[in-house]
Formats: structure tokens, C-alpha cells, sequence
């Protein structure tokens, strides 16, 4: 995932990082954490991997997901954490 910061966009003093989907455009998952944004920034990787946990249901739709590793980030993730699209994207990475 490609990453990049808006210290404009704030959660209880904590700025937003927002991860996007390499592989499927437009898909993003957004935290508010200053301190995951000083551990990526020291790390200095343009792109980084991140590890997902996927929650379906009986008939396999998702219903839900996680982030259970963040490049190797061993701290609180975020104060908030959320899903969301740009635009309108052909494919969902959770199909």
C-alpha cells in the first residue's frame, strides 16, 4: 500500500495517515496516529505492506476486517481507524 499524511485531517490531536490499495486503486484504509506517522516517515518506504484480517460471513461476504500488522508497527495503530473509497473503483480488494 502507498501511504501519505493530512495533518489537516485530525482525531483527537492525532493526524490522519491514510493507506491505498496498490493493486486496487481508490480503496484506502485511514488511521489517526502521530505516532504510526513518525514510524513510517523514519522508515522511509514509499510503499509498505499491510496485513489483513477479513471477516465473512456464512454466504462469504464480508462483513468486517482488521489490521493486524502495519509495516512492522508495534504500537497503538490508531484512535480511529476507517474503510473508504475514492471515486468509483472497478474492482474491491474484498471480493
Amino acid at each position: 500500500m502507498t501511504w501519505k499524511v493530512d495533518r489537516d485531517q485530525k482525531n483527537n490531536a492525532q493526524s490522519l495517515v491514510e493507506f491505498e490499495f496498490v493493486d486496487f486503486p481508490g480503496h484506502v484504509i485511514g488511521h489517526f496516529s502521530n505516532d504510526l506517522i513518525e514510524y513510517l516517515k523514519k522508515k522511509g518506504e514509499p510503499e509498505v505492506v499491510i496485513e489483513i484480517e477479513i471477516t465473512s460471513d456464512v454466504f462469504g461476504d464480508v462483513i468486517g476486517h482488521s489490521d493486524s500488522d502495519i509495516a512492522g508497527y508495534d504500537g497503538n495503530a490508531s484512535t480511529f481507524s476507517y474503510f473508504g473509497i475514492i471515486g468509483d473503483p472497478p474492482v474491491s480488494p474484498f471480493e
